[in-house]
């Protein structure tokens, strides 16, 4: 399940569900049931992802992103705004959206909902990874969030031994205040350098 919104349902597409009959029927006035079928079954023996976007338990349109393997100097090479990749791979597998048909009546407010924030921040959870490292969706460029493992914030690793100064003192222990100290530090310079970091 990817969102639920403005009375749309956006939802896992299931090869399954594509050769059930009559399923695709909906969005015949855009794409012949069969073509899109195809594409579906494409998308999914490729490893693609396929999303059904439904409206009163009708569908109304149809999302296929594809996975595609691309070097990465190419890649960032054509894409300056993908230059943090991390390029220690020689090779990354990408998803970009392939396919769109979604019924005329529909299709401003499911734009909307597209290009929202929280749509971004779930195909990013549901779908970047160690591999898969950008979506090309549509005008979008989805980037995983940025890996701070192992990194700090010096304001945070300051927080943390101030307060467990302040617990050895109130303790009157300083091997106490120290441990607390040690500890906080760890915690806030991790959860300060994650919530500095851009998306």
């Amino acid at each position: 399940m990817l969102v639920l919104t403005k009375g749309y349902s956006i939802t896992d597409l299931s090869a399954k569900k594509a050769v059930k009959a009559g399923y695709l029927d909906a969005l015949s006035p855009v794409i012949a049931p069969e073509a899109l079928r195809a594409q579906i079954l494409a998308a999914r023996e490729g490893r693609g992802e396929v999303f059904g976007i439904t409206r009163k338990r009708t569908l109304v349109g149809v999302v296929i992103l594809s996975r595609e393997t691309v070097n990465t100097a190419e890649l960032i090479g054509a894409h300056s705004e993908l230059a943090g990749l991390p390029d220690s791979a020689a090779e990354v597998e990408i998803l970009r959206r392939t396919s769109r048909c979604i019924l005329p009546e529909h299709d401003e407010a499911i734009c909307a909902i597209e290009e929202s924030s929280d749509v971004s921040a779930e195909l990013r959870s549901l779908l970047l990874d160690e591999k898969t490292m950008v979506i090309f969706y549509g005008d979008q460029i989805i980037l995983p969030r940025k890996d701070h493992v192992g990194k700090f914030s010096v304001s945070g690793y300051a927080l943390g031994i101030s307060l467990g100064l302040l617990f050895g003192v109130a303790l009157k222990n300083a091997a106490i205040g120290l441990c607390f100290g040690v500890a906080f530090a760890a915690s806030f310079g991790m959860l300060f350098g994650q919530i500095g970091s851009k998306s």
